[in-house]
């Protein structure tokens, strides 16, 4: 073996010399690439979630006006809140119609199977948003019911990235 290392021009013998050290680097390279990568997505990720967050927060702040509204038109039995009542709808409705663009903006990939569980959850809950209100305006529904409802939404909001 030693003879056939004398035998090798002296350009081989500097390459070989080289080739680990390269491989090494090309190794390290690589690998600080992909981890970079990694922290871009989750950088990414969570950007989006964020973004997404805070139009929850503000649709959170919505319906808690409109909760407090209802509380107040069902306890004087429709005497006080009602033109107030309205416009607040609107103005919950306005937050959550900016939410649902903000979800569908988002990249389905970005998403665990759990966020996109609770963002069904939410949307489910929120369908049934028209129903009370038809019922709160004829006065048919209790005002804890309706209270529930407004109660039960805002957790379903404070989503949890996983």
């Amino acid at each position: 073996m030693k003879e056939i290392l004398h035998r090798l021009p002296m350009r081989f013998k500097f390459a070989l010399v080289l080739v680990l050290p390269l491989i090494a680097l090309g190794w390290f390279a690589a690998s600080g690439a992909i981890a970079r990568q990694a922290a871009v997505n989750e950088l990414s990720r969570m950007q989006a979630l964020t973004a997404l967050a805070q139009q929850a927060g503000g649709w959170v702040h919505q319906v808690q006006r409109e909760r407090g509204m209802t509380a107040g038109f069902l306890g004087s039995q429709g005497k006080v809140f009602g033109d107030r009542l309205r416009q607040q709808r609107s103005d919950t409705d306005a937050a959550a119609e900016a939410f649902f663009q903000q979800r569908d903006q988002l990249d389905a990939t970005l998403l665990t199977s759990t966020i996109s569980s609770q963002l069904a959850a939410v949307e489910q809950q929120w369908q049934q948003n028209q129903s009370l209100r038809d019922q709160v305006d004829l006065l048919s529904v209790a005002t804890p019911e309706a209270l529930g409802h407004y109660t039960g939404l805002n957790p379903a909001l404070f989503m949890r990235p996983t």
